[in-house]
């Protein structure tokens, strides 16, 4: 989230960028659900089962509804101009982070079903949250949208390479 407010439309020093910083973070709607479910969960449990059936279909939609935000975003002239930094990107998720959470696994001796969760996580690509956040924020959107996909495009290769370990 800090990269996306640094490089956002707002203008001014660091201190003045830190202070929008902090409020998005107070105002972040996946922050605040997170710890509004949190706080529901370990007070009062579960929801009634109306409820709960409800938010489930609701949240069925939500990816859907974030890709077609995302594709309509998407132009092949953005994933052009972008291709480097995405591929930064990409390199950095599905390659870095993998290898780095492989050693740490192994240093760390874990094994067993944590060891596959943990690296099918990290070899997963960009969250499609980016690019709400980037609207939210008023960065670059072009940017996150092609991240996704270039990030989509070369997960097949770092997921094949977690599920063979």
């Amino acid at each position: 989230m800090a990269t996306l407010i640094w490089y956002s439309g707002y203008e001014g020093d660091v201190r003045k960028r830190g202070m929008i910083f902090i409020k998005a973070l107070i105002g972040n709607p996946l922050i605040i659900g997170s710890l509004a479910g949190a706080i529901y969960a370990r007070l009062v449990g579960g929801f009634p089962e109306f409820i709960d059936n409800t938010l489930q279909l609701m949240s069925m939609v939500t990816l859907p509804l974030a890709l077609l935000s995302i594709g309509g975003a998407l132009s092949f002239r953005g994933v052009r101009k972008y291709l480097p930094l995405s591929l930064l990107g990409a390199c950095l998720k599905l390659a870095i982070f993998p290898s780095l959470g492989f050693l740490f696994y192994y240093l760390f001796q874990i094994d067993g079903v944590a060891f596959k969760t943990g690296m099918i996580f990290l070899c997963l690509p960009a969250s499609t949250t980016i690019y709400v956040l980037s609207s939210q924020l008023n960065s670059d959107t072009e940017l996150a949208s092609a991240s996704i996909v270039v990030s989509t495009l070369l997960s097949f290769g770092s997921l094949s390479v977690a599920l063979l370990l």
